[in-house]
This record gives structure tokens, C-alpha cells and sequence, in this order.
């Protein structure tokens, strides 16, 4: 940012290089482009925003990879090959969905 309070034209293509979403934090004035009085809670809202998505990507793999090994358990089950191991492995799925 410069004395006058405006943004220099590789900040600004930085800032939107780490997250175009951040644009939200920007206005233009006197054909200037400038940070809105809020853009640090702009910005922060879009890295919460990402972070939920990514945490929702995570859980729904997971959901996925429980239900797999379920599927597995039963025909397992069906074939009385049953093991601990399996066991363990679909309880140890379920506390790292629960951690989540």
C-alpha cells in the first residue's frame, strides 16, 4: 500500500493469486483500488469459508471410507471370516470421523 492509502497492482494480483474470493475486500475509488475498512474480517471469513469446505470434503471421504469397510465387514460376516481386525478397523474409522 502506498502513502496515500491505495494498492499497488502486484499487491492486488497477489492478494487474489492466494484467493480471488478476497476481492470482496477491495472497492475502487478515484479509479485507485483500495481495502475495504473490513477486509481483515473479509478476509478471514473466506479462510473460515475454505477451511469448512475442506473439513466437509474430509468428513464425507471418510463417511465414504466407513461405509466401504462396512460393506466389507458384512460379506465378511456372510462368510464367517469375521476377524478382530475388521472390527478394529471400522471402530478406528469411526473415532476419526467423530474427531472431526
Amino acid at each position: 500500500m502506498n502513502s496515500q492509502g491505495h494498492l499497488q497492482v502486484q499487491t492486488v494480483l497477489d492478494l487474489l493469486d492466494s484467493d480471488e474470493n478476497y476481492i470482496q475486500a477491495l472497492y475502487v475509488e478515484n479509479e485507485q483500488i483500495k481495502l475495504k475498512s473490513n477486509a481483515e474480517e473479509i478476509m478471514n471469513e473466506v479462510k473460515l469459508r475454505g477451511l469448512q469446505i475442506s473439513l466437509q470434503q474430509s468428513i464425507a471421504e471418510k463417511e465414504l471410507e466407513k461405509a466401504q469397510l462396512e460393506s466389507q465387514l458384512r460379506a465378511l460376516y456372510g462368510k464367517k471370516v469375521y476377524t478382530e481386525a475388521a472390527d478394529d478397523t471400522i471402530n478406528a474409522t469411526d473415532n476419526k470421523i467423530t474427531a472431526f
